[in-house]
C-alpha cells in the first residue's frame, strides 16, 4: 500500500457545522484554503481513534465515565449530553481518557493547546479499482475527459446535489465534488491527470466551464496545472475580462477571479517565478487592486505596507479594503492607516467608520489625521 495521506497541521477539530468527511481516504492537504475536519484523530496517549459527534454539549465532566461513553455506539440516549438545537454548531470529540468541545476549527497543532494530545492518524490514498464518488478508478479512466464533463455540469449519480447557502440562489452548480475527487486522490498519479484535466478547461469556450476551472485552483491553488493561471494573468485575458462571474464572490468578473486564483497560489508558497510581480504590478494599476489585496496582505505584506500610498493613490476607493484585509491577516494597522488618511480622492468618512475599530493610540492618530 502507498504512504498514507495525512491532514496539514496535524488535522483540524471542527464544529458542528463545519464539514467532516465520512469517507476515510478524504483528508485536509497541506496548500489548501478549503478546511475539512480530520475524520481520523488518534491519541498519543491512549493510542485510541478519537470520535466525535455533533450537536452534543457536555453537561458535567465527561472524565470519570469516558470508557463508557467513548464505547457506547449512541451518545445522543446517554445521560451526559445535552442534544438540545441550541448546541448545533457544537461537537464533542472523546477518546479514552480525555474530551472537547468546540463551535470552531481548530487545527490540532495549535501554540493555544500544547497539551492536546490527538493528531491525524493518516488516510489510506485511492488505489486502482476503488469506487470514489460515483467514480470507478479504472487504469483506462480518462481523467481528463472527466474533468471536462465535470466542469460542464455532468456529476455521477450517487453524488448529491450541491447545496447552496440562502444569498446564492440561482448560482449555478461549482462541480465541489471534483474538488473533493481530486483531494481523495491526492498521492496516487491520478490526481495529477485530474487536475491537468482541469487547466485544460481554463480555456474553455464556455465562460461557465473557465469559471468552475478558476473555482478548482482557487481551492487547490498548489495542484499541478496551476501555472497555466499565471501564463493567463501574464497574457492575453480576453476570455475572462469582462466575462460576469456566475458565482456570488467579491470578484466581479472572471479576470478579478483569475488575479484571485493567482493569489491564492502565492498565499499556498507555490514557487511559480514572476508571481508576486504580476500581482505587484496589477495592485497599481488604476482599478485594479482589488482581487490582489487578500494574497498580498497575508504573503507580500512588507511590500504592500511599503506601496499602499502608490496604490491608494491609483485606486483611492480601495483605501478601507485594503487596510481592512491587512487587519483580517493581523498586525498593527495605525501607521498605515494614518498615512492613508492623507492620500487625495479617498473615502473619509468610511476611514471614520474604520477607526471605530482601532484600538485607542491608533485610532486617535488616524482621527487626528482625517482633521
Amino acid at each position: 500500500m502507498s504512504a498514507l495521506n495525512y491532514c496539514r497541521d496535524g488535522g483540524y477539530l471542527v464544529g458542528g457545522h463545519d464539514e467532516l468527511p465520512e469517507d476515510p481516504g478524504e483528508f485536509y492537504p497541506p496548500g489548501s484554503p478549503v478546511l475539512c475536519g480530520c475524520n481520523h484523530m488518534v491519541c498519543a496517549e491512549c493510542g485510541q481513534p478519537v470520535r466525535s459527534a455533533a450537536g452534543l454539549m457536555p453537561k458535567t465532566n465527561l472524565l470519570p465515565r469516558l470508557q463508557a461513553i467513548y464505547t457506547a455506539p449512541d451518545w445522543t440516549s446517554l445521560p451526559d449530553f445535552d442534544c438540545s438545537p441550541a448546541y448545533a454548531e457544537w461537537r464533542t470529540y472523546v477518546c479514552c481518557c480525555a474530551f472537547n468541545t468546540l463551535f470552531r476549527p481548530v487545527p490540532s497543532e495549535h501554540p493555544e493547546r500544547p497539551s492536546l494530545r490527538w493528531r491525524c492518524g493518516g488516510h489510506p490514498p485511492a488505489a486502482v479499482g476503488d469506487r470514489v464518488l460515483g467514480v470507478t478508478l479504472d487504469p483506462d479512466l480518462d481523467l481528463g475527459e472527466l474533468a471536462r464533463r465535470a466542469l460542464s455540469g455532468w456529476r455521477p449519480e450517487q453524488v448529491p446535489e450541491e447545496r447552496t447557502h440562502e444569498t446564492e440562489a440561482g448560482a449555478p452548480p461549482q462541480a465541489v465534488w471534483l474538488r473533493r475527487l481530486y483531494r481523495r486522490l491526492l498521492g496516487t498519479e491520478m490526481a495529477e491527470a485530474l487536475s491537468r484535466g482541469v487547466a485544460a478547461c481554463l480555456t474553455h469556450e464556455d465562460p461557465l466551464v473557465r469559471a468552475r476551472a478558476l473555482r478548482f485552483f482557487y481551492a487547490m491553488p498548489a495542484a499541478p496545472g496551476g501555472e497555466r493561471i499565471t501564463e493567463l494573468v501574464r497574457g492575453d485575458r480576453a476570455l475572462f475580462r469582462g466575462q460576469p462571474n456566475p458565482f456570488p464572490t467579491e470578484e466581479r468578473d472572471l479576470e478579478d477571479w483569475l488575479i484571485g486564483a493567482a493569489g491564492q497560489r502565492l498565499v499556498a508558497g507555490v514557487v511559480d517565478p514572476g508571481l508576486a510581480e504580476l500581482l505587484r504590478a496589477e495592485a497599481l494599476r488604476p482599478g485594479r487592486a482589488a482581487p490582489t489585496l487578500e494574497a498580498l496582505a497575508m504573503a507580500d505584506r512588507a511590500w504592500l505596507l511599503e506601496h499602499a500610498e502608490d496604490i491608494v493613490a491609483a485606486t483611492p476607493a480601495i483605501c478601507v479594503p485594503l487596510l481592512r484585509e491587512l487587519q483580517r491577516a493581523g498586525g498593527t494597522l495605525g501607521p498605515v492607516a494614518e498615512r492613508l488618511a492623507r492620500v487625495r480622492g479617498v473615502d473619509r468618512a468610511a476611514l471614520r467608520e474604520l477607526a471605530r475599530d482601532l484600538p485607542g493610540s491608533a485610532r486617535r492618530k488616524l482621527l487626528a489625521a482625517l482633521k
